[in-house]
C-alpha cells in the first residue's frame, strides 16, 4: 500500500498529530507505507530531487490525502500537487482544515464529498472509508476511537496556541 499526503509545511504540527495518531497508532498503518515530505522518516533522501519524488509518489500511490487549509491555498507547491492528484487514478481523500469550508474549498474540491479534520464523526468516516478501501481487516476500535480524542485534543490546543 503507497500513502501520500499532501500539505502544507505550515500546517505540520497537525499533519504530524494525523499520521501519528490516526495513521500509525489508530488504523495501524506502517510508516514505510506513507510518504509526506514533513514526516522525517518518510520524505526525500538527501540530495534526492524533491519535486520528482513527489511527481513519482503521487503517480504510484494507492490513496492520496490531502490536507487542506488556507495555506495549502496560497502555497504554490500545494496546487501542483492538487493539480497532480487530481489527474492521478489513486483514491483521493481530501480533509478540510478550519477555517476552510466547503463553500470555499475551490474548483477541484467543490463538488467532492469532504470531510473536516476536527470533527469526530469525519474522522471515523475517514477510518472506515480507508480500511474498506485498503481491506484493512481488523484494528480496535478503542485504540482508535482513544487515538482521535488524543488527535482533537492536539489540534485544538495548536487553534488556541495560533490564536485560532
Amino acid at each position: 500500500m503507497n500513502i501520500f499526503i499532501s500539505f502544507s509545511s505550515k500546517d505540520s504540527l497537525i499533519l504530524k498529530s494525523f499520521v501519528d495518531r490516526i495513521l500509525k497508532l489508530g488504523l495501524q498503518i506502517n510508516a514505510e507505507d506513507i510518504n509526506c515530505t514533513g514526516i522525517e522518516s518518510s520524505k526525500p533522501k538527501t540530495g534526492e530531487d524533491f519535486k520528482n519524488w513527489i511527481k513519482n509518489n503521487i503517480q504510484t500511490a494507492k490513496v492520496i490525502i490531502q490536507l487542506i487549509s488556507i495555506n495549502y491555498k496560497y502555497s504554490e507547491v500545494c496546487l501542483n500537487e492538487l493539480g497532480a492528484s487530481w489527474l492521478s487514478s489513486a483514491k483521493k481523500f481530501p480533509i478540510l482544515i478550519q477555517p476552510l469550508d466547503y463553500n470555499n474549498v475551490g474548483f477541484i474540491h467543490n463538488t467532492n464529498q469532504l470531510l473536516k479534520i476536527d470533527s469526530r464523526s469525519d474522522l471515523f468516516k475517514f477510518a472506515d472509508d480507508l480500511m474498506e478501501f485498503l481491506e484493512i481487516k481488523k484494528i480496535k476500535t478503542e485504540l482508535l476511537n482513544g487515538q482521535i480524542d488524543k488527535f482533537l485534543d492536539e489540534i485544538r490546543s495548536e487553534e488556541r496556541r495560533v490564536g485560532k
